[in-house]
């Protein structure tokens, strides 16, 4: 009987035993397990948010323009906007501005401002995106709100200062190169003004009117020279001639000067022999007849005596005093004059010529001379263009050496936030409520299981 009544009793366990709960009932069944575990943990999330630390937000917002603003000495389409500042959509652009904001050597930058931050914290605590409208985002955790603010401005402001400064230094090294330049492109100048001022000065001229206008003054000064010696010359060969000409007239080199005049002693000799040939002629007329040989001769020589009685004088001279022709010696003085004026103007005429061909030659040179003077003048006019080149690039570099580029156009400034971010009580309370509530879900469900082991058990 006993043994039957253990195997009665066996028998009823195993009754029980096919009948396990489920997983929902054991659950259930500790239902109050749960709401307690979910109450503990909410609890706790409140304490834990009560005790830690607020941290606040706070976000500055900027863009690279795409179009960034420019001027020029040159024209004024650069210094007229084209269209307005809006951000850049470069990919590539907008990655190089993160990787400099995201810099550990930046970041050092800015914990520099900040005496109680280190590097580290910003690592931390800041986070840089780039938003769906290209503008980046700053955001800035802290757990006083102006630092954060203060921090996130900070950053915005340091790279605009660093982009204008790299411009500006690279705008100075420019404007530095360029004066170097403008000051070797001046001494170029210098040079090539005193080349083309040495070839005017070995040609004694300024410039090619007045090169022209003493070469053809030289050269009608020369003709008209010329043409003058050779007038002169020819009127020298023309007086000569008529002195020549006068002096063959009076070849004697002496004159008479004065003289005495006496009766003509042969008058009376001629007379006596006139009359003794008429007498005579007288006897052959009454001796003779006419057509006598004798008396023919005699008649002859009356008539000859007579010429020669009506051909004498009636005085004779004297004496007689004889001196150098005067009119004479002033032609012979005058010739000897023209003999050395005629060779002065041979000399001048071969001068006059000499001087005529250098200037005629120099005149025909003038072509050589304009084209060098030409290639003087241009590339003294290269020189100006280049060196007005450098030096309006020079004044631009300068300006903007001292121009802010406006690289950064801030749209948002960072400012204290009046509630903290971290912790958030109602996502906590949440968290905790979740958590809690599936550690007493887990709970029950193992006190489940664990009583099902425990009923199961053969002790």
């Amino acid at each position: 009987m006993e043994s039957a009544a253990r195997c009665q009793h066996n028998g009823g366990r195993g009754i029980l035993n096919s009948r396990k709960p489920s997983l929902l009932q054991s659950i259930y069944g500790r239902f109050h397990v749960v709401v307690l575990i979910t109450a503990a943990s909410v609890g706790a999330a409140w304490w834990f948010s009560g005790i830690m630390e607020p941290m606040y937000r706070s976000q500055a917002r900027f863009f690279l323009p795409e179009i960034n603003s420019g001027f020029s000495l040159s024209g004024e389409a650069v210094n007229i906007p084209s269209g307005p500042r809006l951000p850049t959509g470069i990919t590539e652009t907008q990655d190089s501005l993160l990787g400099i904001l995201r810099s550990s050597e930046f970041r050092l930058q800015i914990a520099a401002q900040f005496a109680d931050h280190t590097s580290e914290d910003f690592e931390r605590r800041v986070d840089i995106q780039v938003d769906k409208f290209n503008m980046v985002v700053v955001t800035v955790w802290d757990t006083a709100p102006s630092t954060a603010a203060e921090i996130a401005n900070a950053y915005v402001r340091r790279i605009r200062d660093r982009l204008r400064d790299s411009s500006r230094n690279e705008a100075s090294r420019a404007a530095g190169l360029l004066e170097n330049s403008v000051a070797s492109k001046r001494e170029e100048l210098k040079l090539a003004e005193t080349e083309r001022l040495d070839f005017l000065a070995g040609r004694a001229t300024t410039g090619m009117d007045s090169e022209y206008l003493a070469i053809a003054s030289r050269v009608s000064t020369s003709q008209a020279a010329l043409d003058n010696a050779l007038a002169l010359d020819a009127s020298v060969d023309e007086r000569v001639l008529h002195l020549r000409t006068k002096l063959g007239d009076r070849p004697e080199e002496f004159r008479q000067a004065s003289f005495v005049r006496t009766p003509n002693p042969r008058l009376d000799d001629f007379r006596l022999r006139l009359a003794a040939a008429e007498a005579e002629l007288a006897t052959l007329k009454l001796e003779a007849r006419q057509g006598w040989p004798e008396f023919d001769k005699q008649v002859v020589r009356v008539e000859g005596l007579r010429q020669q009685l009506n051909a004498e004088e009636a005085s004779v001279e004297a004496s007689a005093t004889f001196q150098q022709d005067a009119l004479r010696d002033s032609w012979l003085k005058q010739l000897t004059d023209l003999e050395l004026e005629r060779e002065r103007l041979s000399a001048e005429v071969e001068q006059r010529q000499i001087a005529l061909a250098e200037a005629k030659a120099e005149w025909d040179g003038l072509p050589d001379v304009v084209a060098k003077l030409a290639e003087h003048d241009r590339t003294l006019g290269r020189i100006q263009v280049s060196l007005d080149d450098l030096i309006m690039r020079a004044n631009e570099a300068a300006l903007e050496a001292e121009h802010d580029p406006g690289f950064i156009e801030q749209v948002e400034v960072a400012s204290a936030s009046l509630t903290p971010d971290w912790p958030d009580l109602t996502l906590n309370l949440a968290a905790g409520a979740l958590l809690g509530l599936l550690m007493g879900l887990f709970v029950a469900a193992a006190l489940g299981r664990t009583s099902t082991w425990q009923e199961q058990a053969p002790w």
